[in-house]
Order: C-alpha cells, then structure tokens, then sequence
C-alpha cells in the first residue's frame, strides 16, 4: 500500500506541541490495514493480582491498547514476559500490573509506540519513546473529552480482553479467534473515523489567557496522572524547559505549584475510586500513581483534611444514611 509518510517518518518530527491528528490518523490506518489484511497480531497477557505490588510495576483502573510502531517492547506482567515488535497490538486489560522496557529493532529504528487509553469521559491517546537505556518516556499525547465516544472504546477493550481470555482458557490458539479479529478491527476504525472527524472539525483547545507551556503542562497532568513517574522534572523535560522556570511560571499563572496541583488531582481521582468502591486503599493509592501507601495516606491528609481511611467510612456512612 502506497503512502506519502509512514507512521514511524511522522513520529519521528513529533515534539509536545504539535498537531497530534495526522500523525494518529496514519498509525490507526497503518494498524488497520495490517487486521484488514490478516497480518495483524495481538498480544494479551493473563496475570492475577497478585503482581500489583511490584517494585517497578505501572497499574491503572482501566485497560490500555499499545500499537507498536517501532522497535520492541519487552512487558513484564507479573511472572509473564512478552515482546511486541512493530506492527503488533498488545492489549493490557483493566488492573493488569506491568513494567516496560523499550529496544531499538535489527534495523536500527528507533524505539516509538503509541498507547490509546480509553476512560468513562475521555480518549488520550500517548506517543511515547524510549531513552538509550529502554527506559519509556512520553513524547506527546492528545487528551479528548469524549462521553459519547470514550465508553464504546472502553467497552470494547473489554469485550477484546475477556474473548481472548475465554479463548486462551480453553486451549485455543490465538489465530484461529476471527471474532478478536474483528473486535480488533472495529475498534481501530472507530478510534480513525474519530481521528479524521477531529481533523476536520479542529477547533483550538489553548485555554484563553495562559501561557502554552501552562497549558500543555496541565494536559499532561491529566494525561499522566496514574503514572508514577509523573513530576515536574518529567513535565519540564516533555516541555523542552528547566524545572525551576515551569515550577515559577505555573505557580505565576495558577496560584499554585506543579507539584501540588499534581497531588491533588491524584487525591480526587482517589476520592473517585473511593466512592465507587471495590478496591482497598493500598491498590487505590498504586492505581492513582502513589508507590507508598503512606505516602498517599500523608498527601490525602494534606489535601483532604481527613485520612483515606476515614473518608472512606463517611462516603460509606452517607451511603447507608
């Protein structure tokens, strides 16, 4: 198939402020056409939770769809390794711990993926990089507001997740599924039809009166909250800046320093997991990008007034009442 730029040629020029449409657009169409054509693969790791707590595992509340574009990368869920090279799809569903490292291909090609991360509310879309060592390392990323949209594409991870495991419990190889075949499939049209509208009707998302660097530093808050390595010298290093000018500017613009914002929009996504229980506070406090369940405790404190735990017992006193 005949194209003016590949996916990897477009990645390449990406840096945090730009236009983010084109360069998903081909990577979706890429992807698709490899499904379409019977060439696509999809990789799903099956872990328990009791890999949630490892020393350098990432653990989030809702599943994650990564399209390897370049390179390998190597997963480590729990006991179970596996490696995604270019081409390939690898579906993390909801609460499956995981730890990353990224290698450049035989070819020599520089290490990118791209992850889709659907929410109740939102679509973000990540690209991401790794440095010499494979450490991962966020690129550029696209955070959208999408209800209508954003449950179909979690439900449909869902749906994915849950046929393969049926499918992988029972002994059957992962080839023979044409029905994860088509899921797949739909759910990468879907996410490029959405794409391409969004390219046609564009409309600018700067929010009116602050500083680019402000703004786009409280995208990737949003973006990267459940990460922990989420920090003002990750944010700065995206932003192509030093720390102590982003940590003036937004205390400047906002009234507030970085990091303290960054603790408490983990608090409130705390307080969300909280009310909606199902989750003890030691795996909240993992899933909101807090490694210490102490450390979370002290910043519930700081920014709440009151202890996880006892907040907790009054959404749950409320409830009853």
């Amino acid at each position: 198939m005949h194209m003016m730029s590949s996916a990897y040629e477009l990645v390449r020029r990406v840096d945090a402020g730009s236009d983010l449409a084109p360069v998903l657009a081909q990577i979706l169409r890429e992807q698709l056409a490899r499904q379409q054509a019977g060439d696509g693969v999809l990789h799903l790791p099956l872990v328990g939770a009791e890999a949630v707590l490892a020393a350098d595992a990432q653990y989030h509340v809702n599943p994650e769809l990564f399209l390897q574009l370049s390179g390998v990368e190597h997963f480590r869920c729990g006991t179970q390794e596996l490696a995604a090279r270019a081409g390939e799809c690898t579906l993390l569903p909801r609460f499956t711990p995981h730890a990353e490292r990224g290698a450049r291909a035989a070819d020599g090609r520089e290490f990118h993926f791209l992850v889709v991360c659907p929410g109740e509310q939102e679509l973000v879309f990540i690209l991401c990089g790794a440095t010499g060592t494979g450490a991962i390392q966020p690129m550029a990323s696209l955070s959208c507001p999408e209800p209508g949209l954003a449950p179909c594409v979690l439900h449909l991870c869902d749906a994915l997740a849950e046929r393969r495991e049926l499918q992988l419990a029972a002994g059957e190889p992962p080839a023979s599924d044409a029905g994860a075949q088509l899921l797949l499939s739909g759910l990468l049209l879907l996410l490029l039809q959405f794409v391409e509208g969004r390219q046609r009707h564009q409309q600018a998302e700067v929010s009116p009166g602050l500083p680019d660097k402000v703004t786009r530093a409280s995208r990737l808050v949003a973006v990267h909250l459940a990460d922990p390595r989420l920090s003002l010298g990750m944010i700065a290093g995206i932003l192509k800046c030093s720390p102590a000018y982003l940590s003036h500017l937004f205390f400047t613009e906002t009234g507030r320093h970085l990091t303290e914002h960054i603790n408490r929009r983990r608090v409130e996504m705390a307080e969300e997991l909280i009310r909606r229980g199902g989750l003890n506070l030691k795996e909240i406090a993992w899933a909101c990008g807090f490694r210490n369940a102490a450390y979370f405790s002290r910043v519930f404190r700081r920014v709440n007034c009151q202890s996880p735990r006892l907040y907790r017992h009054s959404h749950l006193a409320d409830a009853a009442g």
